[in-house]
């Protein structure tokens, strides 16, 4: 069994089950305990530590043989033995390990809390919970929380690359880090696993920006696709206004002033929270009573066509719409977000006072502009918004 009364693989080999289970016990370690070894009817054999605690017998099943190794089974004895010495119950310790363990959360339950209690309040919850449910939850939805590491991240991320999706990969990178954060701030997981793994993907900032001719041949081929009107009318809505393609596809009824001519963004859907009040030039109104048409009763401006209950345009199914109709419009690739830039640039090179064009992108002025800066330069912006609405449709006219 044991060489000088110790466990060894060897002497492992010769215990035999017997009909009924059998404890074989090593000597004692300065009396302070036993290690032994269970053996079952069936053949199985596993450690087992008994030791003494308020005057009663205890005994602690360490793990399996040959899973557990004889080195193993007694670090592991050590550890018992150790803890004992500390004033703990090594058994009490492992079933409240077990419970812990029991009661912790999956992925699953953490992503759903993290979404209801969190993300939900954010402009990003949408984005956040498709991310989660394209890319995270069906490798480990089912595992624990707890039980994510680094490397776990790693692969994850090398999946989505080898998919083609590099920057899905950048972007389900930073959701999993805030999932992680917000659950070790209240203390439902330990660590954070993406912690010390850099974003799979270096991005360079987007420096796309239509020329005048290839704005006017987008905007003028915009009916010849087959791209639905609730798109096409937020793309020309966006371009007009300069702004954000999340805000134009989510434009409600309700931010619109057609008697005052004024757009206004209530800080939840603006980027930097703050309310947005736009002056609206006719071209961009008249895109607006276009829309109208559309109107499903959900209070949206643009409603999604394949959406009965009314919901807006989805921003990705507008990128895409963009990308498949390149040849048609006849202009390098582009991105929506592109067309603010184009804006942005256009509006400047009318002349606009870099206030006003800060004002109109919702730009929060900085640093001494900001301390002492407090009119709303409504009128200015009206001045070149109404310039930049002109200069757009003589474009489109032009092609």
């Amino acid at each position: 069994m044991a060489t000088n009364g110790k466990f060894t693989d060897r002497g492992i080999a010769s215990l035999k089950p017997t009909t009924k289970r059998r404890v074989v016990w090593e000597a004692a370690a300065h009396g302070q305990g036993n290690v032994g070894m269970r053996i079952f009817p069936s053949g199985a054999k596993s450690w087992i530590y008994m030791y003494r605690h308020d005057g009663t017998a205890r005994m602690l099943t360490l793990g399996s043989y040959p899973q557990m190794s004889v080195a193993d089974a007694h670090a592991a004895a050590a550890k018992a033995t150790l803890d004992h010495a500390h004033g703990l119950d090594p058994a009490s310790k492992v079933v409240q390990a077990r419970h812990d363990d029991r009661i912790a959360p999956t992925v699953q339950a953490l992503a759903d809390k993290y979404l209801e209690l969190y993300a939900s309040q954010k402009k990003s919850g949408d984005r956040d919970r498709a991310l989660l449910a394209r890319n995270v939850l069906p490798h480990w939805g089912t595992r624990k929380a707890n039980d994510i590491s680094r490397g776990d991240v790693a692969i994850l991320m090398d999946k989505i690359q080898l998919r083609g999706a590099l920057i899905q990969a950048n972007r389900t990178h930073s959701v999993i880090s805030r999932m992680y954060n917000w659950a070790v701030e209240r203390e439902m997981v330990e660590k954070n696993p993406v912690v010390g793994l850099r974003a799979p993907v270096k991005e360079t900032p987007r420096e796309r920006c239509l020329s005048d001719e290839e704005l006017g041949r987008f905007l003028s081929r915009l009916d010849t696709t087959q791209l639905a009107l609730a798109t096409r009318l937020s793309l020309r809505f966006q371009v007009l206004t300069a702004c954000r393609p999340g805000e134009a596809a989510g434009a409600r009824w309700s931010e619109i002033d057609f008697d005052a001519a004024i757009w206004r963004l209530p800080g939840e859907r603006t980027k930097n929270a703050m309310v947005h009040v736009l002056p609206m030039s006719p071209q961009a109104l008249q895109v607006l009573r276009e829309a109208k048409a559309l109107d499903k009763g959900a209070g949206f401006c643009f409603p999604s066509p394949r959406d009965s209950r009314g919901k807006p345009i989805n921003t990705n199914s507008i990128a895409g719409s963009v990308a498949n109709n390149l040849k048609i419009f006849d202009v390098e690739p582009f991105h929506p977000h592109d067309l603010r830039r184009t804006a942005a640039t256009g509006i400047a090179e009318l002349g606009a006072d870099w206030t006003v064009l800060q004002k109109i992108l919702n730009h929060k002025l900085r640093g001494e502009t900001a301390k002492y800066v407090r009119h709303g330069y409504a009128a200015e912006m009206r001045v070149v918004l109404e310039k930049w609405g002109a200069k757009v449709a003589g474009l489109e006219g032009k092609c």
